[in-house]
């Protein structure tokens, strides 16, 4: 008589939750298959990125000596030769070459094509250009990189020296590729 009146008891419990369990197991179902979309879409873009990524070159001028509170330029050259137009998104720029803790090397960051400061980290400092730069199939692009050398005092160096500040700027394209350049700038301080 226990087990019986158990048993409908369960049964009852069964059949009023019964519309809510198929709703759950619907949600599930349906998170599952966004998760995996999302991840099968996600290595089918970094694929992608990794075979036009070989065929994408940069060359840099980042090897310059200039004065304190002298601007300086740097041109960057980017040559593609896939079949496949690349856009160029985001630039970053290591904090060693801009300036760490309370010491600036340079200052006053300016892109050709215009960017926007996004993301400023311990290490990086971001730029999303305003208008992604497309780099069509076998052509060439240039991106300009303006900063300006900061007094010495700023920098924390000592006069009559020449400081030699080591960093890398990263271009980053889409289908999450990007290109890694060392750059090795010196300032003349008086």
């Amino acid at each position: 008589m226990f087990l019986a009146r158990l048993a409908s008891t369960v049964k009852f419990i069964w059949l009023s939750l019964r519309p809510v369990a198929v709703i759950l197991l619907v949600f599930i179902v349906v998170v599952g298959s966004l998760f995996a979309y999302d991840t099968y879409y996600t290595y089918k873009d970094r694929k992608l990125g990794a075979q036009l990524i070989e065929k994408v070159k940069l060359e840099s001028e980042c090897g310059k000596t200039v004065n304190q509170m002298e601007r300086l330029t740097l041109d960057f050259t980017i040559t593609n030769t896939n079949s496949q137009d690349v856009n160029l998104e985001k630039l970053s720029i290591d904090q060693s070459i801009l300036g760490v803790g309370d010491k600036n090397f340079f200052g006053n960051p300016r892109t050709v094509p215009l960017s926007t400061l996004t993301e400023k980290s311990e290490n990086f400092a971001i730029f999303e250009f305003d208008i992604p730069l497309t780099v069509s199939d076998s052509s060439n692009e240039k991106v300009n990189l303006s900063l300006k050398a900061t007094d010495k005092t700023s920098a924390g160096a000592s006069s009559h020296t020449i400081v030699i500040y080591e960093g890398k700027i990263i271009f980053y394209f889409d289908h999450q590729m990007s290109i890694e350049t060392p750059c090795q700038l010196q300032v003349r301080y008086p």
